[in-house]
């Protein structure tokens, strides 16, 4: 949560400072130059936010699990069916995240667990 204050008041201190170089008059070069800096400022101060996206300090710090949708268009928590990939497995079937989906299946072939 301090994250997103430390944001808000990020951006409203450039927006204000933004403000004050438009309204100040300034030749268009001025202007222009003026903004950039007022971007590459706000990108450093977007630094703490670099976290998030390292590869495993990402899912640390974020504890969510991984969703999809279904062919249904429903939010769905992603499941990974690793016999689906391997060498062994002559046949793919398909993964549903609840027996009620599997039975829902409209392509005739009810392959869920417990239903072969």
């Amino acid at each position: 949560m301090h994250l997103f204050w430390y944001d808000t008041f990020t951006v409203f201190l450039i927006v204000a400072l933004g403000s004050v170089a438009f309204f100040l008059g300034q030749r268009n070069w001025q202007l222009l130059t003026s903004f950039y800096w007022l971007r590459t400022i706000y990108g450093l101060l977007a630094l703490p936010f670099v976290l998030f996206k390292l590869p495993i300090m990402g899912s640390l710090l974020t504890p969510t699990k991984g969703t999809g949708y279904n062919k249904y268009g429903k939010t769905v928590i992603k499941v990974v069916d690793h016999t689906k990939y391997s060498a062994s497995s002559n046949e793919t079937k398909p993964i549903y995240s609840s027996q009620k989906e599997a039975k829902l299946d409209l392509s005739g072939e009810n392959t869920a667990e417990g239903n072969e």
